[in-house]
């Protein structure tokens, strides 16, 4: 019930996009469906450590991602516990080390999931543990859309908005990492057949285009911070 149709997809049309720009100077490692754990990850970073202070680091992750009830942000692994995150989850904090850590000096994180799901149904009542947020949810389209969180009770006073801004904030003055997701707090990331992909991940994709109008400077050249604007 909490299958995907598109998070696959979305690493692979990743992958190609920045082949088509980059071509043989791109090296890279996917972890999809099954591969994707925490002992997978600690992996990688034995090959991220590998890396120069020259070279750029992109990482991108499309799934589910959800808080515990401590605030604690983590992304699904193939084996996640959605009771537990903790459990075999993986923790934002142990990503943002893994990248902290490796010598590369450019390093981009891209997130296409829920930052954290719509954590109160309405500001009285906080959600049942556990409960996942609607795999399909019919919006004013009529569009049935799958949404990538999963949502855990947080107390009523916490302000979402500023845990997930601290987080990325945090990340994008550590061992200079930048952070794009898909979404902030209080909010779902969504994926449906017309995009083909995550809507994320469908909106990143169009920056290769070589005609794309997000090229406001007319360099030739799609820098992070347009990419955020």
């Amino acid at each position: 019930s909490r299958n995907l149709k598109y998070a696959v997809k979305d690493g692979k049309d990743l992958l190609t996009a920045f082949r088509s720009v980059e071509g043989a100077t791109v090296i890279a490692d996917s972890l999809f469906d099954n591969s994707f754990t925490v002992a997978n990850i600690a992996k990688l970073k034995e090959k991220l450590m590998q890396t120069t202070i020259e070279d750029k680091v992109i990482v991108s992750f499309s799934g589910h991602g959800m808080l515990d009830d401590s605030l604690r942000f983590y992304l699904a692994t193939y084996d996640m516990d959605f009771e537990n995150p903790g459990k075999k989850g993986l923790a934002f904090s142990a990503l943002e080390e893994m990248l902290t850590a490796i010598p590369a000096r450019k390093k981009l994180l891209l997130i296409d999931a829920c930052n954290s799901g719509n954590i109160d149904k309405d500001a009285n009542q906080p959600a049942a543990t556990g409960e996942i947020l609607a795999d399909e949810v019919r919006i004013q389209s009529d569009t049935i859309k799958s949404a990538r969180g999963v949502e855990l009770p947080v107390p009523t006073h916490t302000n979402l908005q500023q845990v997930i801004n601290q987080l990325f904030v945090s990340s994008s003055n550590k061992g200079g990492i930048e952070v794009i997701a898909a979404t902030a707090g209080n909010a779902f990331a969504y994926e449906a057949p017309q995009w083909n992909n995550g809507v994320f991940t469908y909106a990143l994709l169009q920056t290769f285009n070589r005609n794309s109008d997000l090229d406001k400077n007319f360099d030739e050249q799609i820098s992070i911070k347009e990419i955020k604007q």
